[in-house]
Parts: C-alpha cells; sequence; structure tokens
C-alpha cells in the first residue's frame, strides 16, 4: 500500500470538469488497487463538486482569493501535506511557489505534463506573471523524481530537466460512458464539446465549416454566439448552447452524428496530443474530426479524420470532411477498437511509474 498525496495548485473543483472528472477517476482507481490516497488543492473558487463527495473522496481544499492568501493558502497545505505524511506526492503541475524544493526533499514529487507551459501561460498569464514562470521554471521542474507526460512530444520538450519520464496519455473510464445509439438522421449532426479563452479549440473554423457545408448541422457546447469573435454573420446551421453539464448535453451526443476535436494546435507551437473531449467522444462511439496527431492512434484510425495541423486545415478538405461525415452517418465507432484509452489500463501504467520512482529514491538514500 502506498500513501499517495495529489496536489494540485489553481484548480477550480467547484463545478463539473474534463480535468476533474479525470482526478476523480485516478483516485478511485489508485484506491480500488489498495492505495490510500488524498487530495491537496488550492482552490480560487471555494466549494467542491458534488461528484467528489459522491465518490467518498478526500479533498483537502485550501480557499483563496488573492495572491496574499494563495501564500498563506499554499503554506496551510504545507503543513497539511506534512502532517498526512504520504510516501510520494503527484502534482498536477501549475507554477512555483515557495518551499516546493523543501516538500520535494522530503517526499518524491512526480509531475504530470498536460501542456507546453511556456506557450501556453503566455496566453493566460499577465507579464509579470509569465516573467515570474520563466525566472522560477527550473525550480519547479529540477526537485521533481519524474515525470508523467500526455504525449511523446512533451516528453521531448521537457527532456532538458533529465528526469525519469513517462508517456501516458489521457485515458478515460469506459465503464461510465455507454456506446451510443447509431442515429437516423436525415441532414448529419455534427457535435463540438469546449469553453471559451481556449484559441487552439479553433471555434473560428467550425463557424467556417458551417459556412461550407450547409448541408450539416452543428452543435457547438460550451459557447454562447457572444463568446466567438466572428464579425460575418453566423450561418443558420449552427446553434450555440452554452455551458451545458453531462447530464444536459448527453442528448445532443445522442443525436449526433459525428464530433469535432481541437483544430487549431498550431497556435500553441504543437503537433501532439491526448484530448479528454476526444475520449469522451470515443467512449459514447462518436467518430471525431481532428487537426493533429493523437498519441493513443499514432497510425490513425477509420473512425479519426485527422487533418493538418495549420491555419488552412479546413478551407483546403472540405471536401475530405464531407465525405468522413457522409461515411460516418448513422453509424458508431466499435468498443473493442478504442479499448486501450480505458482509464483503468491508463493507472495500471501510472502506477507502475510512481513505484519505479519510489524504488529509486530508496536506493540512492541508502546508497547516501
Amino acid at each position: 500500500m502506498v500513501k499517495i498525496a495529489y496536489l494540485a495548485t489553481t484548480f477550480d473543483v467547484s463545478r463539473e470538469s474534463g480535468v476533474l472528472k479525470k482526478i476523480i477517476s485516478q483516485m478511485k482507481t489508485w484506491i480500488s488497487q489498495g492505495h490510500e490516497v488524498e487530495m491537496f488543492v488550492l482552490n480560487p473558487q471555494g466549494g467542491i463538486w458534488e461528484g467528489v463527495r459522491k465518490n467518498s473522496l478526500i479533498f483537502n481544499s485550501f480557499v483563496y482569493n488573492t495572491s496574499i492568501s494563495g501564500l498563506f493558502a499554499w503554506h496551510s497545505m504545507l503543513k497539511a501535506i506534512r502532517k498526512w505524511y504520504p510516501d510520494i506526492i503527484y502534482y498536477r503541475s501549475g507554477v512555483y511557489y515557495p518551499s516546493f524544493k523543501a516538500l520535494a526533499c522530503m517526499f518524491p514529487i512526480v509531475a504530470e505534463i498536460n501542456s507546453y507551459d511556456v506557450v501556453e501561460y503566455k496566453m493566460f498569464l499577465s507579464q509579470a506573471k509569465y516573467f515570474y514562470h520563466r525566472v522560477t521554471r527550473k525550480m519547479l521542474f529540477a526537485p521533481c523524481a519524474g515525470l508523467v507526460c500526455v504525449t511523446n512530444e512533451l516528453a521531448n520538450r521537457y527532456s532538458c530537466f533529465d528526469k525519469p519520464t513517462v508517456v501516458i496519455a489521457n485515458g478515460i473510464d469506459l465503464a461510465n460512458y455507454a456506446p451510443l445509439l447509431p442515429t437516423n438522421n436525415e441532414v448529419p449532426r455534427l457535435v463540438f464539446l469546449g469553453s471559451p479563452g481556449h484559441p487552439w479549440h479553433g471555434i473560428d473554423k467550425i463557424i467556417m465549416l458551417a459556412r461550407l457545408c450547409p448541408e450539416f448541422n452543428f452543435d457547438v457546447i460550451g459557447y454562447n454566439a457572444n463568446d466567438v469573435p466572428y464579425n460575418g454573420q453566423m450561418p443558420s446551421n449552427i446553434k450555440f448552447h452554452g455551458l451545458l453539464n453531462s447530464n444536459e448535453y448527453a442528448s445532443l451526443l445522442a443525436k449526433s452524428d459525428v464530433a469535432i476535436g481541437t483544430l487549431s494546435l498550431h497556435v500553441k507551437n504543437m503537433n501532439e496530443a491526448s484530448p479528454l473531449k476526444i475520449r469522451e467522444y470515443l467512449a459514447h462511439g462518436l467518430p471525431v474530426i481532428i487537426g493533429y496527431k493523437d498519441t493513443d492512434f499514432p497510425n490513425g484510425a477509420s473512425f479519426l479524420l485527422e487533418l493538418p495541423n495549420c491555419e488552412d486545415n479546413i478551407i483546403n478538405n472540405v471536401q475530405l470532411v464531407k465525405a468522413f461525415v457522409c461515411q460516418w452517418k448513422g453509424r458508431r465507432v466499435p468498443r473493442d477498437e478504442v479499448l486501450h484509452i480505458d482509464a483503468s489500463r491508463k493507472e495500471a501504467s501510472r502506477l507502475a511509474f510512481l513505484n519505479q520512482v519510489l524504488d529509486y529514491c530508496c536506493l540512492k538514500h541508502k546508497k547516501v
């Protein structure tokens, strides 16, 4: 039995999200394997989503609303972690906080890398905060005992830190997602699931696709029409449903023939990804249009239309998109073709890596 502290900084656990559902799935799987797991999170919103309580998971939430209160919350969280005294810390990587190195000296820390921080943080952080991150970036990753990267590309980019590294693409608990029945739509329906403020989603390209494919209908979940910086007349065959939870958008997925994934990953200077929403689509049996290389499908798949990762990938491939949609209209992806994305397989690999890191750290301390 291993005591695992799951650490996340500046993460909203007050509402449902794909990331939070992933964390819940990870913790449940680790506990089912006989390990003791608690979450320690800096929570800027306060409150904890009901899905956490339903699964009887222990979330130690440290609430803050300013930079100063964030530092106090961080030190309170460090104190709680030391008191609980885990064998290892699994860290959903964020920005550097004081005393991180001291924490890493007490407990081995394995960081999960989900994006290329150098580019993504520049999009979201203020100039001052981004400068702080660049200055402290080495202090964040140098003390870590290992890295878990969700793509091979990220593993290559973080190889400069010379840490034991494993690539484990994002997974999903297939048992929680029933395959959808095939549709009988006369007009094919396409669906997109996302959230505003993420330019790599390519919402502008989805609107372009709707304009170029008037014979299809499009449902966009997570966006309102006024969330989209679009100057022209909005195509009549696209509908924006705003923010919906999984229960509310389930009927929209059930009516869809094809799903749309990330189309503008190039704006993050990345070519490879393993988005959670793609796993959700596939768990439901929806074929998907993407604009990047997916880590779990290095050789592609008949149910994945992989467009070039470039700005003009839609306008130059409209006929390809139309053929794919018509090919998959009224069909579903067989479950046995996506079994390798199941969370149980991913977590078995993750736990094996955590044990390897622990064994290495124990051996290192014995030599010292």
